[in-house]
């Protein structure tokens, strides 16, 4: 004897015996050593109509992934990751800074100005109000020295504002909506509806 502890030849009877068998096929199937009997197993599978489908979906599996690309296949281009990371950021930063605006819009309490400051240079220094904001960048940047201005604002402007910042947010479209139909200016606030349907569509 080498020293090696001899193998069972009995599948392990402490749990169910299908389960066990199943267990040990799968250490099989990725190369670790077996505990009990190949023999053993090798004849429950054949004489067990669930184990052997089992045993037939794994090597199913198994083919399936052999015949996958490698994940250096499918990894993107570096060059691309930078970019979609920083938009990626800046719709983070955005939506936080909206819910500023909702706060203050609701009459409620926002997060500390100190914070909200942090989040604007944050922005800042992924490019800039223009390169996020394109087109829109004038209600963009109205919206964010909004969001920083110290002491009361304007609860209509603020909700407009995070309107702009989170133009897809539905808590945000809900309480500008309101507010539109609130004071009188319904057709503004059904082009805002069809808009914000549109982007959910």
């Amino acid at each position: 004897m080498n020293g090696a502890a001899p193998r069972s030849t009995r599948v392990a009877p402490s749990v169910g015996l299908c389960e066990s068998v199943q267990w040990h096929v799968c250490r099989m199937a990725a190369g670790l050593p077996l505990r009990v009997s190949g023999t053993a197993l090798a004849r429950h599978v054949r004489e067990c109509r669930a184990c052997d489908s089992f045993v037939d979906e794994l090597g199913a599996v198994r083919r399936w992934l052999a015949a996958c690309p490698r994940p250096s296949a499918l990894a993107r281009d570096p060059g691309d990751v930078a970019p979609r990371a920083r938009r990626a950021l800046a719709r983070e930063l955005m939506a936080r800074l909206a819910r500023d605006l909702l706060a203050l819009g609701r009459g409620q309490e926002a997060r500390p100005l100190a914070d909200r400051l942090r989040d604007v240079q944050r922005l800042d220094g992924l490019g800039g109000p223009r390169w996020w904001a394109g087109e829109q960048y004038r209600p963009w940047q109205a919206a964010i020295e909004l969001v920083v201005q110290p002491g009361p604002v304007n609860r209509d402007a603020a909700l407009e504002g995070a309107s702009w910042l989170d133009p897809l947010g539905l808590d945000i479209a809900l309480a500008w909506l309101g507010c539109l139909e609130r004071t009188g200016r319904s057709d503004l606030a059904r082009r805002l509806a069809d808009r914000l349907l549109c982007g959910l569509t």
